[in-house]
């Protein structure tokens, strides 16, 4: 369906290059990479296919804020992930995750808060996309420093470094908000 209607819309903005690779990614083995890597983050197959669905209407419709400085994959992607949190949060799945005992470190001395829906769109709003997504994928999905960094593509070291700041602005960020949260140094 999105195949047919990407060729019937007028093609404002984007090259027939651009084109060919979001058609790309509408069928074949790309939608397939795609629903796969949403599936992998705790959704059932049909989920994961309905949030790809949605993700590529969006970058559909969006596309002409699109302003090639990554890769077009890489913008569609980061559009199903931000439409897998919003799937999480309407589910209300985030409850059920108790990350705030897993990021036990000095940093949380004492810090036993229920990862609940109010604290992620806390920490959503005031951490940035990299801090929030490594803070997300070590602690509520509890994935290893090395599984996050093949998951984001990004070096281990500098997810180390990602996840002790994420969880330093955490603790601050939760302080800041009334929650009762003690910081060592």
């Amino acid at each position: 369906m999105l195949e047919q209607h990407a060729k019937e819309a007028p093609r404002n903005a984007w090259s027939d290059e651009k084109m060919a690779e979001f058609e790309n990614l509408c069928s074949g083995k790309q939608y397939d990479l795609f629903v796969s890597f949403i599936q992998q983050r705790g959704v059932d197959r049909d989920t994961a296919e309905d949030l790809v669905q949605e993700s590529l209407l969006r970058a559909w419709e969006q596309r002409e804020q699109f302003r090639g400085e990554s890769a077009l994959t890489t913008w569609v992607y980061s559009i199903g992930w931000n439409k897998l949190l919003s799937h999480f949060r309407r589910q209300k799945l985030m409850e059920k995750f108790r990350a705030i005992q897993r990021l036990h470190t000095p940093v949380f001395d004492a810090m036993t808060i229920l990862f609940s829906q109010e604290i992620l769109d806390v920490l959503r709003e005031q951490l940035s996309d990299n801090h929030f997504r490594v803070l997300y994928l070590d602690a509520c999905e509890r994935y290893s420093n090395t599984e996050i960094s093949n998951i984001l593509g990004v070096r281990l070291g500098t997810i180390k470094t990602r996840l002790h700041h994420a969880r330093r602005q955490a603790a601050h960020v939760l302080t800041e908000a009334g929650y009762n949260v003690s910081i060592s140094s």
